[in-house]
């Protein structure tokens, strides 16, 4: 793409890239931690471990290419936009996943062996 041609579609690299962070957050974190998870458990302990499963098939891919908000981070540090951006859609993994230890949870039991409950 001639850089004139680039520019009339975006603003800035910076713009391609918090596009390119959205879309990966919608197909990875959405489309296959969540929907991965939920599809290899019926319940809360199955969902959360297969997070593991699916970490770990996207380990083993020959096309595996690290993770791009890390990568993001890493080259742009995390005081810039993008590492921000980066370290935002990292926080939204972790958030979008936290449900999961807090089903597992017992009330008024003692749950310092599930991971992300502090009871």
């Amino acid at each position: 793409m001639a850089k004139a041609t680039f520019y009339r579609h975006y603003r800035s690299k910076n713009v391609v890239v918090l596009a390119f962070l959205s879309q990966r957050d919608e197909l990875w974190t959405v489309n296959q931690i969540v929907a991965g998870a939920r599809s290899r458990g019926t319940t809360p302990t199955q969902q959360l471990l297969a997070i593991l499963d699916v970490f770990g098939d996207w380990f083993l891919r020959e096309d595996f290419e690290a993770c791009s908000f890390i990568n993001v981070i890493l080259e742009m540090g995390p005081s810039h936009p993008l590492g921000r951006s980066g370290i935002d859609y990292l926080a939204r993994i972790r958030t979008t996943s936290k449900p999961w230890p807090k089903k597992l949870a017992s009330p008024g039991r003692k749950n310092s062996h599930v991971p992300g409950t502090s009871s």
